[in-house]
């Protein structure tokens, strides 16, 4: 799942409204849209609110001209609108604008609306869960070496927080940091930033199996598979145990597992399961056909004994 597939991940951010159900994006759009403001539209927060979140929701589908449309309607009513709110409402705003650049690989104007973004939250200690999420999502467009300084700010930030909605970037941060440790082959250090956002999850959120299933990535570099199938079959008992789509990963991790344990009979059921459950992963299957490929010929192979 790696780096690239945090960023895919649609609850890859704390939720500050609480409507977001990355378990459920069907549900989360269908809550968006019935708040988006139909017809003469006053300035308020709750209209400039789901017009923000309804950018979001469109740049994760691809859908950027919807996006784009959502974004200039919000600027149109924040140039109307005189409240107390309003710092709070352009930083969201800067924000989006930045993710929305981001999905249309502008990375310069990106980085541009999340320095806005940073420089309009970073004295006021009430709005520092938006401080955090510049700081982060900068650390993101930045190359590595910058990026990781950006990233650290961004945990140290969070860490300090007395806000209790601003603790709720910890998983997210350590998960990141850990992967960070991970790819400078720290594999120690990768555990203990995993294990510290195990601890700060919520239980049964869609963040904890993917802090779950990266400590599993970190025990196979350590040739400690049983211990990695065990973590990677706590994911499977906590969905009920049947074959399901989102466990496509989980599928290839444990087939790559019992592969290194030259269990082929095993190994091969699982690429069976992967190849099922990420052939309908759009994302996927559009970005990773030749590794997709790989796994269907694996999924494939003959095994005459275990």
């Amino acid at each position: 799942m790696r780096r690239r597939n945090l960023v895919e991940i649609e609850g890859c951010f704390p939720d500050c409204d609480g409507i977001w159900n990355p378990l459920s994006m069907l549900e989360t759009e269908s809550i968006i849209r019935s708040r988006l403001p139909m017809g003469e539209t006053p300035a308020s927060v709750d209209n400039i609110s789901a017009l923000l979140q309804a950018v979001r929701l469109s740049c994760l589908k691809n859908q950027l001209s919807e996006a784009k449309n959502f974004l200039a309607y919000a600027d149109q009513l924040l140039t109307k609108f005189e409240d107390e709110d309003k710092l709070k409402l352009q930083i969201r705003y800067k924000l989006e604008e930045g993710r929305y650049h981001t999905f249309m690989k502008s990375p310069a104007r990106a980085l541009e609306a999340f320095r806005n973004a940073w420089e309009m939250s970073k004295d006021n200690k009430k709005l520092d869960f938006f401080s955090v999420d510049a700081v982060y999502m900068i650390s993101m467009t930045l190359p590595a070496k910058q990026g990781l300084e950006w990233l650290n700010l961004a945990l140290t930030l969070a860490e300090d927080s007395t806000n209790t909605l601003t603790k709720k970037w910890l998983p997210y941060l350590q998960l990141a940091v850990g992967w960070d440790q991970f790819d400078k082959h720290n594999f120690g250090n990768a555990l203990e930033f995993f294990a510290k956002g195990e601890s700060n999850c919520d239980a049964n959120s869609s963040l904890l199996r993917t802090i779950l299933w990266s400590k599993a990535r970190v025990l196979r570099s350590l040739k400690k598979n049983v211990e990695a199938i065990d973590v990677q079959q706590e994911i499977l008992v906590a969905d009920g145990g049947a074959p399901c789509e989102r466990n496509g990963f989980v599928y290839l991790e444990l087939a790559e597992l019992h592969s290194g344990l030259q269990q082929e009979a095993k190994a091969r059921d699982y690429f069976v399961l992967a190849f099922e459950s990420l052939r309908i992963n759009k994302k996927y299957s559009e970005n990773y056909d030749y590794e997709l490929r790989e796994i269907e010929k694996k999924s494939r192979k003959k095994v005459y004994h275990s």
